[in-house]
């Protein structure tokens, strides 16, 4: 199963962290397969950004996060349609900003393109 990712970001301060992210979503849907409608599917995924997450913080990049793809950000009407929601919250040290990364991801029905991953 394949998808096609897009992203809509606000008071973004650093693009290496951007960029970190989204190469470990890239790979982890290429490398490992996804199916966004199971439930430990999407739960390894956060399990990946809590740790990537974690670690800004212990390097004192980040105050605290908040990350999550569940009922709050992906209503079922949404899901049926196969468009699925990972909203990333973050604060960065030195900023009084708090950035909002959503990456929403729509199911690919093309058997061609295995595990398509577009940001």
């Amino acid at each position: 199963m394949s998808y096609i990712g897009k992203t809509n970001h606000k008071n973004v301060n650093s693009t290496l962290l951007i960029e970190n992210l989204e190469e470990l979503m890239r790979s982890s849907i290429k490398n490992v397969g996804f199916n966004w409608s199971n439930d430990a599917h999407r739960a390894a995924l956060l399990d990946l950004v809590d740790e990537l997450m974690l670690k800004k913080k212990d390097d004192d990049k980040i105050y605290n996060y908040k990350a999550y793809s569940d009922h709050r950000n992906n209503p079922p009407e949404q899901v049926k349609k196969g468009i699925h929601v990972l909203t990333i919250k973050f604060r960065q040290k030195d900023t009084i900003n708090r950035t909002t990364l959503e990456y929403i991801f729509t199911q690919n029905t093309d058997p061609e393109e295995n595990n398509l991953v577009e940001f």
